[in-house]
């Protein structure tokens, strides 16, 4: 019990503000705004699927800026679920886009 009386722990703390405000937030939020335009997009089919593909790459690369940016973890950020929901939400456009098509086709 003698060698037991202290614990030592490590605690890494990075503080790099304008960085990750720079590289990752107003990219993410850029993005953001651009994936609420693409409803306000004329409704050819083709140039609206080049807008969410565009996007969608846009998104994907975001994650290595993220992980470069941020302290190392094994787990997924908010950060990181962020931009997940957004990839969601611009593939659902994607869909919503097709039935449009596809009903307007239709009729």
């Amino acid at each position: 019990m003698e060698g037991f009386r202290y614990a030592c722990f490590v605690l890494p703390l990075f503080k790099h503000s304008k960085p990750f405000l720079v590289s990752i937030l107003l990219p993410v939020v850029f993005l953001a705004v651009l994936n609420l335009f693409i409803f306000f997009q004329d409704p050819n089919l083709a140039t609206r699927i080049c807008s969410i593909a565009t996007l969608m790459v846009a998104f994907i690369s975001l994650f290595p800026t993220i992980r470069a940016h941020t302290p190392p973890s094994s787990e997924m950020m908010i950060l990181e679920f962020v931009v997940l929901f957004f990839i969601y939400t611009t593939l659902i456009t994607l869909v919503q886009s097709l039935t449009v098509a596809q009903y307007d086709g239709e009729t």
